[in-house]
């Protein structure tokens, strides 16, 4: 009779199971394993995974450093049989294991115009490639020498990392002047040798207008011809002083150089835009897509308390089609900077 019993028990038992059906027990179980410390523990690990996906994706695609800058100094000129040898300093931080270049141009330092030939403009000198995190040390490199006697100086330029997607340079820095004489030998020379005001220079009897033998319609991109019918001969040496900074100007304008042109601004000029805006307005414009010729420049009073010159100019489209522009010159600063007219900030007002 207990047997029997037991067996009815044991019955009863497997009966209720299998009413439950065959996952109540699997049920429980699972449940069991999903604790919320488990859980907790699980995410964690799951967390540490991720965090240690993101870090083998930074070490190989690194984002760009905190800090990212250079500087260029100590630029010294020397004198050489086939031309002039250019020694210069860089220090750079935060492009550890990137490619940086750096490009000269040459300008006339009695003018301050770049020299009219490309093979001396944006010309390269050197590659930079840091080693670490902060790197610096030491280049030279030659400028072809000119047949064309005059006072010097050369222009450098430290760029970015073309993968750093940054446009603007990360330093610019000029050479002290230096002489190329007549027959071709070159000479350094100081700066302050050639001291005086642009005002004192403009009253030097050689002081002559850049670009008066290119014609306008061979000129090639990045030079700025003066018009035939401009009487050159009874220009005083302040309007040529006058016309090579406009000649200046536009040729920058012309490559498409718009940090520089933002520098050759009058200060009342630049305090309407940032260089960012002015970069980004002359972009929009297209100003590079332009051609320029420098056609007439004549005093004219602004009240501004210093020397103003209208300077007036043609500008080809690249459709064909032309216009004339009138705009203005002052003297601050020690040289002749454009001071845009109420015109042309409307034009680059539109375009922000």
């Amino acid at each position: 009779m207990d047997r029997l019993k037991l067996r009815r028990v044991r019955e009863s038992e497997t009966k209720v199971m299998s009413e439950e059906g065959p996952g109540a027990q699997g049920t429980d179980a699972l449940a069991s394993k999903f604790t919320p410390t488990r859980l907790i523990l699980g995410l964690g690990g799951l967390a540490a995974a991720i965090a240690s996906i993101f870090g083998l994706y930074k070490l190989v695609f690194p984002g760009p450093p905190p800090t990212a800058a250079g500087e260029l100094s100590g630029i010294v000129v020397d004198s050489g049989a086939k031309g002039v040898y250019v020694n210069f300093e860089a220090v750079v931080e935060g492009y550890s294991g990137q490619k940086l270049e750096v490009l000269w141009t040459l300008f006339d330092y009695e003018s301050r115009a770049v020299v009219a030939d490309p093979e001396y403009q944006n010309q390269h000198a050197e590659y930079i490639t840091p080693s670490r995190y902060r790197d610096e040390g030491t280049a030279t490199f030659m400028v072809p020498s000119l047949a064309r006697p005059g006072t010097y100086y050369v222009r450098l330029k430290l760029l970015p990392p073309e993968e750093s997607d940054q446009n603007a340079p990360l330093d610019e820095s000029n050479s002290e002047a230096f002489l190329i004489t007549s027959d071709q030998d070159l000479e350094q020379q100081v700066t302050t040798s050639q001291s005086g005001t642009q005002e004192q220079q403009a009253q030097k009897e050689e002081t002559s207008i850049q670009n008066l033998t290119t014609p306008a319609s061979g000129a090639p991109e990045g030079v700025v011809p003066v018009s035939p019918d401009f009487n050159a001969g009874a220009a005083s040496a302040e309007v040529a002083a006058v016309i090579n900074a406009a000649i200046e100007y536009y040729q920058y304008a012309e490559i498409g150089d718009y940090y520089t042109t933002y520098d050759l601004l009058s200060s009342q000029s630049q305090a309407l835009y940032t260089q960012d805006e002015w970069v980004r307005a002359n972009t929009a414009l297209d100003s590079e897509a332009a051609e320029y010729v420098v056609t007439d420049a004549y005093p004219y009073d602004l009240g501004l308390g210093t020397s103003t010159y209208a300077v007036t100019l043609t500008v080809y489209l690249p459709d064909g089609s032309s216009f004339n522009r009138t705009t203005y010159f002052i003297y601050e600063a020690g040289f002749w900077a454009h001071h845009l007219t109420s015109e042309e900030v409307d034009l680059f007002d539109d375009a922000l």
